[in-house]
């Protein structure tokens, strides 16, 4: 090895500790309910839920009552809403699954309005969480009663709240691409109703990894490979964090050079272990990309002396 290469050896071994901050990337609104599109109150089609388990005169869109006196918490929905109506039977179930497997996300925020009339009690209405989607697997997220709403204070009858949000984490709700939420009724009666407005699903996006230019949450030799078959490319060309360049507007270079693979070494996470096998440590790889680099200049070297064809 000579002078030159075990200098670089060094410095990128020195630095391969350095973890730059990434960007958050987006949040992503996967469902989004108001109820307004519908045009009849059993017009499921045209809303995000299909009612199941009764006739439409027991699930079905209606105007959206006001606050009688006052909301319970926020401001009162406008337009129109759904409503469940009786007994345990009725349900808004999502129609299509939540691809949470694949978005990635590190949360899942589920925002809505609630506001009921006639019953209260031990389970006015309870929000269910499917990761097969067929609810065999049913896990309760959210039992709304008299004791508490999600302020803390108990729910009272006529009154909207809104505002109300439940995190769902991939530790206790398995994050698939078949995953489904309910919202089932719990009254006894027909007077009973359990009235939704303004329902979100927001997956949580996760912060962007320095080093990982393919975006799937690890930086391993995938990465590596990218960073390596653009590497010192023209900066007019190369300028983007999914082609290797981690340190435009941080370092202020403009093409893949030595900084980024610092950092790509420096956040090396490699993929999932197979078997437990261990990761390589940041010298290893510095050399591997060393390795890497010396091969790829040699190639530019050759093909710079080979003779142009005629043309």
């Amino acid at each position: 090895m000579n002078r030159c290469t075990l200098g670089v050896v060094v410095a990128i071994v020195a630095i391969a500790g350095l973890v730059m901050v990434g960007s958050a990337r987006a949040d992503d609104v996967l469902s989004s309910e108001d109820w307004e599109a519908a045009t009849s109150f059993e017009d499921y089609a045209n809303t995000d839920y299909d009612g199941v388990g009764a006739a439409s005169t027991h699930i079905y869109i209606a105007n959206v009552p006001a606050s009688n006196p006052d909301p319970g918490e926020g401001t009162d929905p406008t337009g129109q809403c759904g409503v469940l109506r009786g007994n345990t039977a009725k349900t808004w179930v999502l129609r299509d699954p939540l691809s949470l497997a694949s978005g990635g996300y590190s949360s899942v925020e589920i925002s809505y309005a609630v506001h009921f009339s006639g019953y209260i009690d031990s389970t006015a209405m309870q929000l269910e969480y499917s990761a097969l989607g067929d609810f065999s697997d049913q896990q309760i997220v959210k039992v709304h009663s008299s004791t508490a709403n999600l302020s803390g204070t108990p729910y009272e009858l006529n009154r909207w709240y809104a505002g109300q949000t439940v995190t769902l984490d991939p530790g206790t709700y398995t994050f698939t691409d078949t995953a489904k939420i309910k919202w089932r009724m719990g009254g006894s009666a027909m007077s009973h109703r359990a009235r939704l407005d303004d329902i979100v699903i927001t997956g949580i996006g996760v912060p962007d990894i320095p080093g990982d230019a393919n975006g799937n949450g690890f930086v391993d030799d995938l990465d590596l490979a990218i960073l390596l078959g653009n590497w010192e490319q023209d900066a007019l060309i190369i300028s983007t964090w999914a082609l290797g360049n981690f340190t435009e507007g941080s370092l202020g270079d403009t093409d893949v050079d030595d900084n980024d693979l610092a950092v790509l070494l420096g956040n090396w996470t490699g993929p999932p272990p197979p078997g437990g096998a261990a990761v390589p440590e940041p010298a290893t790889l510095a050399l591997l990309g060393l390795g890497g680099l010396s091969v790829l200049r040699r190639r530019r070297s050759r093909a710079s002396q080979w003779p142009s064809p005629l043309r």
